[in-house]
């Protein structure tokens, strides 16, 4: 397991258990230990190909998933749109499961 992958499995731990969301940019510095000062999506789509190779675990008592479905952008409190395209939840039920988390930006 490379840096990243152990970045990314230890974030997944840290923000289960304080039941927080996190947005890319936080994600990105705690998984690749900086983040860029110019932001692009070419960084969210780093954070995604680690994210989504995690373990699945579940999230709440009535979902599990990996680690990206914990990134959030930072305008709308949600996973990217095509999130929910390969996720075996929705939309709706992702929000009413994360409903009350606490949300971070900065790297953990």
């Amino acid at each position: 397991m490379n840096d990243a992958a152990r970045n990314a499995e230890e974030l997944f731990t840290r923000l289960l258990e304080a039941r927080s969301l996190i947005t890319y940019k936080g994600a990105f510095g705690t998984i690749f230990g900086h983040v860029p000062e110019r932001w692009s999506q070419g960084h969210a789509r780093r954070v995604v190909a680690v994210a989504t190779r995690t373990d699945r675990r579940r999230l709440t008592r009535n979902l599990s998933g990996r680690l990206d479905a914990l990134i959030v952008n930072e305008r709308q409190g949600l996973p990217s749109p095509g999130h929910f395209e390969f996720a075996p939840y929705t939309k709706e039920e992702w929000q009413e499961a994360f409903r009350g988390w606490s949300r971070t930006n900065r790297p953990l």
